[in-house]
């Protein structure tokens, strides 16, 4: 969205961040680039607060691995075992978990899952609650278990270090690692979390639409309820309690969203018919399905009725069960077998590059707000391009930034950095920051 500023004609920052942003155009990838694109056109033309979790015990343990890294990890990796991985990211340790099943061959490209845990959680107390290690032995996949970062360790925080270290290029840097170290099909990663980690693998299915096939959200909240521009289709899906108190089914009434309402959106972002079928619905859950997707993806929902802030079955232990013993919904199998049945769509829904159209955007002097979809969510800017420009003459640019609880008009009206560049002919872009107050850097201590 493009808007030219006359006057005080614009809408309020407030508005304007609600909007629901649903034209095509720019994918960006990462935090830091937004600030390069708009030189490059110059020159060339939440989530949902979360209560700790208890950490689930149960007869199928994960016991702790001891084999420790070493520099030959590709030959320890070939040997089917339990293995806690260290990797640095922008100078920050990140570790995980990653369970290799005994019918892994090195050569032979194997599906890939990562399994969040939530707010508070543990890799090693998501392995033992999700039993998804004894699928994996069963369907002969590879599951990774991350850790988050913090105290308690929460998915989505704010980073101490480098602004670029943050969980989203702790993904991107998994995939790279075990994708160099081991065999991975590159068309089947899928992400699936629970709470806090259902939503990180909701906001991983937007970040990395053109590598995750399909997500998998259980008792999760959505850190971009109204949608996201996704690069491919992201098949998702979501399973919800009617009696979760954490988060609840029908949201709070303010920065948690109904489940309806995200799920909907998923439908929509993925080019579904918005009319979902209704393939059960019984006296214990309702199961809906959005069809008719972009790439052949899905979007399909379980209402657990009288379900509490839990990974449905878990507590009936890994299976596979005898006739008469097994839980009505049981998260791991279904999931397992949503994802299996769904891998990457190659079809492209938004176009990462430029579209030619907009090179030409701000070759008039001017001001201008405008927003830039970055990791999935809308990041809004002013641009003041002075008098004089000339776009086909490199132009200086400066970035100026405002402080906490500000706001981009604040500091474009205090600084008078505006009048300054039509004086010296440079060009002025005044980001807005997110957050509620907006800071810079993740939420201020």
């Amino acid at each position: 969205m493009l808007v030219k500023l006359s006057g005080s004609s614009f809408p309020s920052i407030q508005n304007r961040m609600l909007i629901k942003h649903q034209q095509k155009g720019i994918n960006v990838k990462h935090n830091s680039l937004i600030f390069a694109i708009i030189v490059v056109l110059l020159v060339v033309g939440c989530s949902p607060t979360e209560s700790p979790e208890p950490e689930i015990t149960t007869a199928a343990i994960v016991e702790e691995p001891t084999i420790e890294p070493t520099p030959e990890i590709a030959q320890l990796y070939q040997i089917p075992d339990d293995y806690d991985i260290t990797i640095k990211v922008y100078g920050i340790e990140r570790t995980f978990l990653l369970h290799v099943p005994p019918g892994y061959q090195p050569g032979e490209p194997a599906p890939l899952v990562f399994n969040l845990h939530g707010a508070g959680g543990s890799a090693h107390g998501q392995a033992n609650r999700s039993f998804m290690n004894d699928k994996a032995n069963l369907e002969n996949f590879l599951v990774v278990y991350p850790q988050a970062l913090h105290e308690p360790a929460t998915w989505l925080g704010p980073v101490s270090g480098p602004a670029s270290a943050n969980d989203n290029h702790f993904f991107d840097e998994m995939v790279e690692y075990l994708s160099a170290e081991m065999s991975i099909d590159a068309q089947r990663i899928y992400v699936a979390g629970i709470s806090n980690g259902g939503t990180m693998a909701n906001h991983l299915g937007c970040y990395l639409s053109d590598k995750i096939a399909a997500v998998a959200a259980v008792a999760a909240g959505n850190a971009h309820p109204a949608g996201c521009f996704l690069e491919k289709p992201v098949s998702v899906i979501v399973f919800h309690g009617t009696d979760d108190v954490v988060i609840p089914l029908e949201g709070d009434g303010g920065n948690t969203a109904a489940v309806q309402y995200w799920v909907e959106a998923w439908a929509d972002s993925n080019e579904c018919n918005l009319s979902p079928s209704v393939d059960q619905d019984n006296e214990d859950f309702k199961h809906e399905t959005w069809s008719d997707c972009a790439g052949n993806s899905e979007v399909t929902f379980y209402t657990d009725k009288g379900g509490l802030h839990e990974w449905p079955g878990s507590a009936y232990g890994p299976g596979p069960y005898q006739e008469g013993l097994e839980p009505d919904l049981y998260a791991t199998d279904l999931i397992w077998e949503f994802f299996d049945a769904h891998p990457k769509s190659e079809q492209v829904i938004n176009e990462p590059s430029i579209d030619p159209a907009i090179l030409a955007r701000y070759e008039n002097p001017g001001d201008y707000v405008d927003m830039l979809p970055v990791d999935g969510f809308p990041r809004w800017f002013t641009l003041h391009v002075p008098t004089g420009y000339d776009p086909e003459l490199p132009t200086p640019l400066l970035v100026n930034l405002h402080g906490y609880s500000s706001t981009m008009f604040d500091q474009q009206e205090v600084s008078e950095m505006n009048a300054k560049a039509d004086q010296e002919g440079f060009v002025v872009v005044h980001p807005q920051a997110i957050g509620e107050p907006a800071s810079w850097h993740g939420p201020l201590p």
